[in-house]
């Protein structure tokens, strides 16, 4: 699984360059929506629960008890908290040392909240977070909850909230292409934290156009549409969202933010703003932009992620997450047998390194956050 996930993030963000231009242009394998319109949700009952696990219910999950943290809702058109405007300045996280399929099985608490205390200074409010069903879940299809998994997956919305942050939780990062997740998983999810504060907002799909491939969009967007049904008949309180590649305009009618991604070219991500903002009022979040220090310096990166937070911001955008926090070591991104293994890209997509200092890319997000004065 893990070879698979760093195979696929290697190849969405992958780019050269030996100039501090902000010009890189990155080629990418992504299908052109073959969706004419979003069909309508079928009729479906939530309640009729398979039986084809044989694992008993572990009864011992107990209730999940919030954060204390302000809502964050929406008029339609902007995000709001605490009766002022709200902007998500986010950032993509996993743990330096358990990032991926290491995540929810080798995570403590301890290192999210000091890690949680590299990343507040820099101004970043959101944080946005992974979660992988497979491990939540003890069955394929039922929603039988495996209480070690749901036990450290509480402790850290419960440690985010509390430390006066939101997160915005993606619900399918990597998924059996030919196979959505059942319903029954997503509405126990979505309802178990239903009360949380600090959930800002449940990302449906990472890159959900890239299923276009094996599946019809016409498949995509109907379980997208299924499941979000879902969720609103046991969870009215959370904003939903999902993350398209090339192909966000097909998620509009759904969605309450419309969540896009940009790996490449400066000018391709202000045409992309510029078709959504046409097609739509709802807020619209650059869920993941990222540069890798393996391809570029840190200069580049640098001006490239500015350039990008600059562009959000003088749209009037809900906000940006950039991709990721910290680098990862190459013991835990590499693959058993093959350990150690060479540095790839995935390695150094953070903006603070492996040692916690800061790449000169978090200067960048203290200017556009506000944590440091801009001179005029």
């Amino acid at each position: 699984m893990r070879y698979l996930l760093l195979l696929c993030l290697f190849c969405i963000g992958c780019s050269t360059s030996e100039t501090l231009t902000p010009a890189i242009n990155v080629v990418t394998a992504i299908p052109t929506s073959q969706a004419t319109e979003i069909p309508t949700p079928v009729s479906i009952n939530i309640d009729d629960v398979s039986t084809s696990c044989n694992v008993t219910h572990n009864e011992m999950l107990a209730p999940y008890l919030p954060s204390v943290n302000n809502w964050v809702t929406s008029n339609g058109t902007q995000l709001q908290s605490n009766n002022a405007p709200f902007t998500i300045y986010g950032i993509n996280y996993y743990p330096r040392m358990s990032p991926f399929d290491l995540f929810l099985t080798d995570t403590s608490a301890d290192i999210i909240a000091k890690e949680l205390d590299v990343i507040i200074p820099s101004g970043i409010n959101t944080i946005r977070i992974y979660v992988n069903l497979e491990q939540l879940f003890l069955c394929e299809s039922e929603a039988i909850p495996n209480p070690d998994t749901f036990i450290i997956l509480d402790r850290i919305i419960n440690t985010i909230g509390n430390k006066q942050l939101h997160t915005i939780v993606v619900l399918h990062e990597v998924i059996n292409n030919t196979q959505l997740t059942s319903l029954e998983q997503v509405r126990f999810i979505t309802q178990r934290y239903a009360q949380e504060p600090a959930i800002l907002a449940w990302d449906m799909l990472e890159n959900g156009d890239r299923l276009y491939i094996d599946l019809s969009s016409e498949t995509v967007l109907t379980w997208l549409a299924n499941a979000i049904q879902a969720i609103r008949q046991v969870n009215s309180q959370h904003l939903i969202t999902a993350s398209w590649r090339t192909n966000a305009q097909d998620i509009i009618e759904w969605v309450d933010i419309v969540g896009f991604q940009h790996f490449g070219d400066y000018q391709v991500l202000r045409q992309e703003i510029a078709n959504l903002k046409s097609q739509t009022d709802k807020p619209i979040l650059l869920s993941a932009i990222g540069f890798s220090t393996f391809d570029i310096d840190e200069t580049a990166q640098r001006n490239l992620l500015f350039q990008a937070m600059e562009e959000v911001q003088n749209n009037e955008l809900a906000g940006w997450a950039l991709y990721m926090a910290f680098d990862y070591p190459t013991s835990v991104t590499c693959q058993e047998p093959n350990c150690p293994a060479d540095a790839t890209s995935i390695n150094f997509y953070g903006i603070w390194n492996t040692s916690y200092f800061p790449k000169l890319a978090v200067d960048a997000v203290k200017r556009v956050t506000g944590v440091i004065e801009v001179e005029e």
